[in-house]
């Protein structure tokens, strides 16, 4: 028994040697502006990345492929910053520029505005939670502070949540797959 368990232990010793993550580049270098933003996978293992070529756009990068193709046009003056695919299984993208959180349906580039609101910042990463409701951060860089938004399934409403304490610069979020409660989000406390 123990000399099954030591030939066991060897043959297992170079899997567990090898990296378990290493980053590696998938296009070409210039593809994206400087300001690439937001990468979301969708079922079919296809990345959607903000600002392709020049800002106000979404590129896709297929599963498998080198180089990436234009996805969509954002309207004028838009500029994506953060996309999701959501448990629809549609895109979603936040226009930090004009307030809006576009979506896509499956395969269709025209962007349509989910939500808008002028009293947002700037939306920026989002998350969701099973049921469809959509929390954005919402931060405001050069005061630092901000706020995260729930937006309620289907984008009808949505409002800036209320907290105890002031945040600052609210920015990156994620809930927890197997809690509808519970949403984390990067803040800084005052």
């Amino acid at each position: 028994m123990m000399r099954w368990l030591f030939v066991l232990l060897l043959a297992a010793t170079p899997a567990l040697a090898e990296p378990l993550f290493e980053a590696r580049q998938l296009t070409p270098a210039g593809e994206y502006t400087f300001g690439i933003e937001g990468p979301a996978v969708d079922a079919n293992g296809d990345l959607y990345v903000a600002n392709f070529q020049r800002p106000g756009t979404v590129g896709k990068l297929r599963a498998g492929a080198a180089r990436s193709d234009l996805f969509a046009i954002l309207p004028e003056g838009s500029t994506g910053v953060s996309t999701r695919v959501g448990p629809d299984r549609r895109l979603y993208l936040a226009d930090y520029r004009r307030h809006n959180i576009f979506v896509f349906a499956q395969g269709d580039p025209t962007p349509r505005v989910y939500f808008r609101s002028d009293a947002f910042n700037q939306p920026n990463d989002m998350t969701f939670t099973r049921d469809g409701t959509l929390y954005a951060s919402d931060p405001l860089f050069r005061r630092r502070s901000g706020q995260v938004w729930r937006i309620a399934p289907g984008g009808a409403s949505g409002a800036p949540m209320q907290v105890a304490r002031k945040l600052t610069t609210t920015n990156g979020n994620r809930s927890q797959p197997r809690r509808e409660d519970a949403l984390r989000c990067r803040i800084r406390h005052e």
